[in-house]
């Protein structure tokens, strides 16, 4: 551990000892981690486990656990995660489905913008973060959110996790495969769950399930031709890999199926990144 490291660290945990959570989120908000004062908030490995916040963002409540990475990034408001291309796609009477939900940060400002004409699906397979995710859905008064403590994936199945999470519950990754110490949760194909329940329309389908996300596709390709929806999907070539696919894999499936697509968040100077995300829209 290099000095500099060591020396951030010592003033960040002051920081926290000191309680300027909410002075510091003043100046984060919005912000990437190139920020410096990103640079000097306590990070979430600082903090003990179960250090909860109830706050509220943008209208929406939270209780946030601030040891728990993607929580700590609702909480500080950091501008992370491409947020700023995913929203504006939302429109009212939409009807979305986030496969990958997490604690719910996406799925709850899904429930804000599609109005109550609109729905939101939410899908979260890890049982400690769907439960996070009740309890922030909870603390708000939408009535037009289904959350579903369900894995997608190209066909109905059981699926095994490593329930560790090293503070970052939302790395948790999905295995066909079922080895010691492994949990696990029942999954289904999206097509089955869409004509099951009678779907008329599909907006858009936001996909950020670490690596499982041609998964994911595979078993949606009647949804995709019949409904057109916008996808927007996390990339990232390494944890596709981990499953046995690739980002070519994924960017081919896209175009077999009729998809033009975009890379989001990439400069000329990450041209060659193979973390990112991608809108597509179906060609008419």
């Amino acid at each position: 551990m290099n000095f500099k490291f060591r020396f951030f660290n010592f003033f960040r945990n002051i920081l926290r000892c000191l309680n300027l959570d909410k002075v510091l989120v003043f100046f984060t908000n919005g912000k990437g981690y190139s920020n410096f004062f990103v640079k000097c908030i306590p990070q979430n490995y600082q903090y003990p486990l179960a250090t909860f916040r109830r706050i509220e963002r943008n209208g929406i409540c939270y209780n946030l656990d601030l040891s728990e990475y993607m929580e700590w990034v609702i909480y500080y408001g950091l501008n992370v995660e491409h947020r700023s291309y995913l929203y504006p796609l939302v429109k009212s009477q939409f009807i979305v489905i986030d496969v990958g939900a997490n604690v719910g940060e996406t799925m709850l400002n899904f429930a804000f913008m599609v109005g109550s004409k609109g729905k939101v699906f939410a899908f979260e397979p890890v049982p400690s973060s769907f439960q996070k995710l009740l309890m922030n859905l909870s603390l708000n008064e939408f009535t037009n959110v289904i959350a579903e403590n369900l894995a997608i994936s190209d066909k109905a199945e059981v699926l095994y996790f490593d329930p560790a999470t090293y503070y970052n519950s939302g790395g948790i990754f999905m295995k066909k495969g079922h080895s010691e110490n492994m949990l696990s949760v029942k999954a289904v194909m999206l097509d089955d769950y869409v004509n099951s329940n009678n779907f008329e329309k599909i907006n858009l389908i936001k996909i950020d399930v670490e690596g499982f996300e041609l998964n994911v596709l595979k078993g949606a390709v009647q949804s995709c031709h019949k409904f057109k929806p916008i996808l927007f999907i996390e990339v990232n070539d390494d944890n596709l890999q981990r499953q046995g696919a690739s980002e070519s894999e994924l960017l081919q499936w896209l175009k077999s199926n009729n998809y033009d697509y975009e890379k989001l968040g990439m400069d000329k100077l990450n041209s060659n990144a193979k973390h990112y995300d991608i809108l597509a829209h179906y060609k008419n």
